[in-house]
This record gives structure tokens, C-alpha cells and sequence, in this order.
């Protein structure tokens, strides 16, 4: 069996890893059997800091102004992402940059060896990380 473990606590995860191993543990004594449960940890949750996250939806306001700015998602995204090891040392906040352009940009995801960067709106992008830097140096 395989499969991931995502939650935005690790120690929500921990538990559910712990659980797994428990389940699979007696459901295998049941049968008179052994149970080995292999755990790759992957990335740990993404977990943005407050401050850093306020600070980058207001330096995304400006520059792309608020009607284009998301700053709250009704439920977590359950993505893996391995800027979660940045996080976990230094506060920080992970962010979307998205043209939203599906007719000009082809249809295909971010990690699929056919997505097609948006040029059009890298300058934006770059504004707004230049942006995110001189409010923190400003602070």
C-alpha cells in the first residue's frame, strides 16, 4: 500500500502516521501476520508567519492592486512543498503568483513539462518580490 500524509500540522501528522502503524499493526495480527510500515516524510506542512504573510498581500496590493490579490483561501491548500524547510527556520510566507491567463497560457500545470510561462506578466512578479524586499528592509 502507498499513499501521502498532508495535513497543516505536523503534529496532526505525526499522530496520523502513528495511527497508521497501529491499524496496519493489529489488522495484520489478525491473520497471524507481520506489519512494516515505511514512512518517506516528504516535505513538512507549509506553515506561513502571520506578519510575513500580511506583509506580502499588502506589497501585492500595490502593485497588482486589491480586486488581483487573494489573501485568504477558505481551506488550506494541501499541496507539498519544500519551501516548508525555509519555514521552519526563519519566518517567511509562500505565495502564489498566477496570470490567471488560460486562453494565452496553455492549459497544462505548473510541474508539467508543457506549461507555458505568461511572459506577460513576469514584470509583475518581479515588482511585487522587489516590492515584499523594501518592506521588510523599510520595517
Amino acid at each position: 500500500m502507498e499513499g501521502t500524509i498532508r495535513s497543516v500540522d505536523n503534529g496532526v501528522r505525526m499522530a496520523v502516521a502513528q495511527r497508521i502503524e497501529q491499524i496496519a499493526a493489529a489488522q495484520a495480527a489478525v491473520f497471524g501476520a507481520d506489519a512494516q510500515c515505511i514512512i518517506d516524510w516528504g516535505a513538512p506542512p507549509v506553515i506561513n508567519d502571520e506578519s510575513m504573510a500580511h506583509l506580502a498581500a499588502e506589497a501585492a496590493k500595490e502593485i497588482t492592486g486589491e480586486e488581483r490579490t487573494v489573501t485568504h483561501l477558505v481551506a488550506p491548500n494541501m499541496g507539498g512543498e519544500d519551501f516548508a524547510y525555509y519555514l521552519e527556520r526563519l519566518p517567511g510566507a509562500y505565495l502564489f503568483l498566477s496570470s490567471a491567463n488560460g486562453a494565452k497560457n496553455c492549459a497544462f500545470a505548473h510541474h508539467n513539462s508543457r506549461f507555458n510561462v505568461d511572459e506577460d506578466v513576469l514584470h509583475m512578479g518581479a515588482a511585487l518580490y522587489v516590492n515584499i524586499t523594501e518592506r521588510f528592509l523599510n520595517n
